[in-house]
């Protein structure tokens, strides 16, 4: 869709694409989630993103405030679910020091890593719908 706009330099009325706008906060929402995925390795470019999206999320399109939503709500889940692994493995590694935690903290170890799993296959669906053109659900 173009948008006729009139040029005050030259004079003369020139079709601008509206679509621009569309573009622009596609390609800030596929840098909020390549932030995301790079979380562990750099632990705080998740925080980047979780802030871009929600700065951006008020004026998107609703198409693309539902993947800041999703990049958000992904956010939170992953602190919450990492916090609780956190005091999990400091309680198990006291019993494992009296000799009864290793299984547990096993547990805990896999447990950990399908969370992991399910975050970056919530992700990358998410980026692979938002290069589609599909809201996110």
């Amino acid at each position: 869709m173009t948008q006729d706009i009139q040029n005050p330099a030259q004079g003369f009325i020139s079709p601008v694409s509206t679509e621009h706008e569309k573009s622009t906060e596609d390609k800030i929402a596929i840098v909020c989630y390549a932030l995301m995925m790079t979380g562990p390795l750099l632990w705080f470019t998740p925080l980047i993103a979780v802030v871009i999206a929600y700065v951006q999320q008020g004026d998107a399109p609703t198409f693309t405030r539902t993947h800041y939503r999703n990049i958000i709500s992904t956010f939170w889940v992953s602190v919450l679910f990492f916090m609780i692994a956190i005091i999990a493995y400091l309680g198990f590694v006291v019993l494992m020091i009296s000799g009864s935690g290793f299984g547990a903290t096993l547990l805990v170890s896999l447990a950990s890593l399908a969370f992991t799993i399910w975050i970056y296959v919530r992700l990358v669906k998410g980026l692979l719908y938002l290069i589609k053109g599909k809201a996110w659900i």
